[in-house]
């Protein structure tokens, strides 16, 4: 339910979230299931992208929201400005809940004079680096901007130190899960088991994410072979799709083990998935605050993670998982080998996980927060 002090409005609010596109991603995942849990009488939600035709268009239509392809052109594009601010004038949009940092500077400048539509802007990461404009840009964005919110308090410490905005503009609100829909079951494991060649004997690792260099699934790998070396039953499943596929599976080949590691591509079915695991791993360079791993602790699966950004605020070690140092395969796999050979610990790791996310992580709780910050 809405929290008891949000006053709802008798008018309908025209929402617009605002994203790069809908493939698949934590970001894109978290905008479809914000849609569909809004309380519709006191919301018109719809959705605008910069470049069409990701695959989670489709659960958007499938909704009956709008979805909105204002076709970005390469680099800066003034058009885009525009294009995005004729589409509020012609949806009359109350909001901009906007995501990351394009979206954000497209927004802030599509809304100049515009007083009757308000910008909720969410950062989900922001990695340190030789990015002073973007850091600068964001600052003048804070000061347009009504509501700014941090997944997580290390994304907020890093907008405080590296862009400058005062950290009392900054609220923390952590991603949510649907814990109806993200939980164990038997039926669901057999059958994810059979469909992924599974005999029921093999302990099956996995991890959820695009296959992008951020994620570091070569470290996985890496990991993973020094792991089948000592037990040839531990598989591993990698479940999406990205531009490092192709050097993915020619690392597969080259460690001879194609068969072993189960590059299963994008799938609408992770929480299927999610139940024919043993364990989940992730080997992120960089994280805001993960929906995958949410995704995995709903489950109630162990985890073995990388300390970045929002993973150490989510799991506390050697309570509901183990957490070791980025790009290091030798302290990945001593961890997955720790949790595969202790079942008892495994087992604990993953009650707690499951006890954690239905008390602090709901979908439910989330909204509730950002339903606050639309009424204000």
């Amino acid at each position: 339910m809405v929290a008891d002090n949000v006053q709802l409005s008798r008018k309908r609010i025209k929402l617009l979230f605002l994203n790069y596109n809908l493939n698949t991603g934590g970001i894109e995942t978290l905008i479809v299931e914000m849609l569909n849990g809004l309380p519709r009488k006191q919301f018109d939600a719809s959705v605008a992208v910069f470049e069409g035709g990701g695959a989670l268009e489709a659960a958007v239509y499938e909704g009956g929201f709008q979805l909105h392809d204002l076709q970005k052109r390469e680099g800066f594009d003034p058009g885009l400005v525009f294009r995005l601010r004729q589409l509020l004038k012609r949806e009359r949009i109350n909001i901009v809940h906007t995501h990351n940092f394009s979206a954000w500077l497209y927004a802030v400048l599509a809304t100049f004079a515009m007083p009757g539509v308000k910008i909720v802007h969410t950062e989900h990461s922001l990695v340190k680096g030789n990015k002073r404009r973007r850091f600068l840009a964001e600052k003048f964005c804070a000061r347009y901007t009504r509501h700014i919110v941090a997944v997580s308090e290390d994304v907020k410490g890093k907008m405080v130190d590296l862009c400058g905005i005062p950290s009392a503009r900054i609220f923390v609100v952590t991603n949510g899960i649907d814990t109806g829909k993200f939980k164990s079951s038997p039926d669901l494991r057999a059958t994810a088991r059979a469909g992924l060649g599974l005999d029921g004997n093999e302990f099956l690792i996995g991890t959820v994410g695009r296959l992008v260099k951020v994620k570091d699934h070569a470290t996985m790998i890496q990991a993973f072979t020094r792991l089948y070396e000592i037990d040839n039953q531990t598989r591993l499943l990698i479940v999406g799709d990205g531009l490092e596929l192709k050097a993915l599976t020619r690392e597969i080949e080259q460690a001879d083990l194609v068969g072993k590691v189960i590059l299963a591509g994008d799938r609408r079915d992770v929480p299927a998935l999610l139940s024919a695991l043993d364990l989940y791993a992730v080997s992120s360079l960089s994280e805001g605050f993960s929906i995958s791993i949410l995704e995995a602790m709903s489950c109630g699966l162990a985890l073995v993670a990388t300390a970045v950004g929002g993973n150490s605020e989510i799991l506390d070690h050697r309570v509901n998982g183990l957490l070791v140092s980025p790009a290091d395969p030798m302290q990945l796999f001593q961890a997955m080998l720790e949790l595969r050979r202790d079942n008892r610990l495994r087992h604990d790791m993953g009650k707690r996980n499951r006890e954690k996310i239905t008390r602090e992580f709901s979908m439910q709780s989330m909204l509730d927060r950002y339903l606050q910050f639309y009424f204000s």
